[in-house]
């Protein structure tokens, strides 16, 4: 496909993205003053369906590709409220794991009055339901996936399992957080695409980095590893999207966020679409950049996925190619 034929928000009938890892329910809280530890803090409270895969998933089928999680939920009110919303949007869980008796996962954030995490609580244990034996049974389905998107939720020798078993597919990867990133040292040379922030990175490469000339030499590690492409997460400083041949430094004046929260999320939902239309590495940053942005506004209606508001948003977003 031409890279100004592809449509957004219009769902498809191609073969399904497959998403694999964490679904849970969002319980969010945001201060409206300086948080006060100890004590009872003013804010506001938040539910919604959540977990990496699945807001990756989420923004994916917003954006019209097909799409179908596979996770792991409980038959209980949480489970029925997390599948239900998620299908609404056109994401396939049809094939995903449904348990009796053990709770679904509930993820619990506290966020600082400028939308900042400040510390959360996770109750996953479901998730190592989704195993190897389980992924064995669902193999086929699986391999008819163009791409394959995995979040470090999943038990390390799933992981190592899945990357091992579809390393002909395109593997995009989420590392989580800097604990769980550790988890992908040994199956980075499967990985077509990973997404760290520059704390998973300095964990996943045991040394602290300060400055682009840092950041530049670890992406570079990295891409010798075996990965195809990194997307480098800087925070306010933008990010880095790098291949063997270049690097793009993509960033923009950010205003108005009301939370942190599924940025990175999106972020690497559009760059997989991007990659599904075979753009080049600097509209894959300044797409995926935008649509980041909106997300950092919370204006998540599906409006906001067309393609026409997504283009306005990339005239916000400074791109720049850096020499290796």
């Amino acid at each position: 496909m031409k890279k100004e034929e592809a449509k957004i928000g219009k769902i498809k009938t191609d073969p399904k993205i497959t998403l694999i890892g964490a679904c849970n329910l969002d319980l969010q809280g945001i201060s409206s003053q300086d948080l006060k530890l100890y004590d009872s803090n003013p804010g506001k409270l938040t539910t919604s369906a959540g977990g990496v895969a699945r807001n990756i998933a989420e923004n994916i089928a917003r954006l019209g590709l097909s799409t179908r999680l596979l996770t792991t939920l409980g038959k209980d009110k949480e489970g029925d409220f997390i599948r239900s919303s998620t299908e609404k949007l056109g994401v396939d869980m049809q094939d995903s794991l449904y348990l009796e008796n053990t709770p679904s996962s509930v993820y619990l954030s506290i966020l600082d009055k400028k939308g900042e995490l400040v510390v959360a609580i996770n109750q996953m244990g479901i998730l190592e339901k989704l195993n190897k034996e389980y992924l064995q049974e669902k193999k086929e389905l699986i391999k008819e996936s163009p791409m394959i998107v995995l979040d470090a939720n999943l038990q390390e020798e799933v992981i190592d399992y899945l990357c091992k078993n579809h390393q002909d597919q395109r593997i995009f990867v989420d590392p989580v957080s800097t604990v769980k990133s550790l988890k992908l040292k040994n199956s980075l040379k499967y990985l077509y695409a990973i997404k760290p922030n520059i704390y998973e990175m300095q964990s996943l490469l045991g040394r602290k980095l300060s400055g682009f000339e840092d950041y530049k030499k670890a992406l570079y590690q990295v891409l010798e590893l075996g990965v195809k492409e990194v997307y480098l997460t800087l925070g306010q400083e933008g990010v880095l999207v790098a291949d063997k041949n270049q690097i793009i430094h993509a960033s923009a004046q950010v205003e108005n966020v009301k939370s942190v929260t599924g940025a990175g999320d999106a972020f690497l939902a559009a760059a997989v679409y991007a990659n599904y239309h075979g753009w080049d590495l600097e509209h894959l940053a300044s797409f995926s950049q935008a649509l980041a942005l909106i997300v950092l506004g919370q204006q998540r209606d599906r409006v906001y996925f067309e393609e026409e508001k997504i283009r306005q948003r990339r005239k916000d977003v400074k791109t720049k190619s850096l020499l290796w």
